[in-house]
């Protein structure tokens, strides 16, 4: 899976200048300003005139390059608005590429970061002639909530690498819903994917009805005695998302792509 990001970044420029309605394409965070490191994705801003036809057509473009082995949207109420982190089955997953397209630069005046510009044509108007419906939290599946943590996973592991705080925040995230998965996994799996933290009463019944070996993992994770290793703590909390969202997914008979599984469980292994 070693690949140059820089080439990586050409080949999706060329393979999106390819898409006819396609007009502009910038790259923004550290793409843009010359920072990256080996931990940093692509970040990418697409516009098109046609985002109806760039919805259908874009995976293609980007499967010239690799396959797509997971993705994960950002959901928003608004039309005309495809934002999503894209994990490539023959990159590692610090490449993946935050990709955003949209009518024009401007349109989530909300987003608004400094771009540089790489590729633009001359079109007549500078917005889509057809209307993408929103892409809302109710679309999502689970292996777009699989893809979602798996950011949690690979921000966990860019910030320790890095030594920035940040790291404590991607372990209470994964931490906290590898007990909920726990819980759940003794007290039944829920039908709904929100759940993201234990209530401290259900933590108790959770320690409780835990057997030993169990319990052992448990402490690995979150010890009693306050003597906390980070490290080891998020990977065993890690490997026991993975397990039992994979559990937990074929108990509902819902689908997250094997695939996708062992390249997180890869990626897992390799740091």
């Amino acid at each position: 899976m070693e690949h140059n990001k820089v080439d990586l970044l050409n080949s999706l420029v060329v393979a999106f200048k390819e898409l006819p309605e396609v007009y502009s394409i910038s790259v923004f965070g550290s793409t843009k300003d010359k920072s990256a490191d080996k931990y940093s994705d692509i970040d990418l801003m697409v516009c098109s005139t046609d985002m109806v036809q760039t919805s259908l057509s874009f995976r293609n473009a980007i499967e010239k390059i690799s396959p797509i082995v997971g993705y994960s949207p950002f959901f928003d109420e608004r039309p005309n608005i495809i934002s999503q982190i894209i994990y490539l089955k023959n990159f590692e997953a610090f490449k993946k590429i935050d990709l955003t397209i949209v009518p024009y630069i401007g349109y989530m005046a909300e987003f608004n970061p400094e771009i540089t510009t790489i590729f633009e044509k001359d079109v007549p108007v500078k917005d889509s002639s057809t209307i993408l419906p929103a892409i809302t939290i109710q679309t999502e599946t689970t292996s777009m909530w699989f893809a979602k943590y798996l950011g949690f996973l690979v921000g966990f592991y860019k910030t320790w690498n890095r030594k920035s705080f940040d790291y404590y925040r991607y372990w209470t995230v994964i931490k906290d819903l590898s007990l909920v998965l726990q819980y759940e996994d003794l007290f039944g799996f829920q039908e709904n994917l929100n759940k993201t933290r234990l209530e401290s009463h259900e933590l108790k019944l959770l320690y409780k009805t835990l057997d030993a070996n169990q319990k052992s993992k448990f402490e690995e994770i979150l010890p009693l005695n306050g003597e906390l290793n980070i490290f080891k703590s998020f990977k065993v909390a890690a490997n026991l998302f993975i397990d039992l969202a994979t559990k937990k997914a074929s108990y509902l008979n819902r689908n997250i792509d094997q695939d996708f599984v062992e390249y997180v469980r890869a990626f897992l292994n390799s740091n």
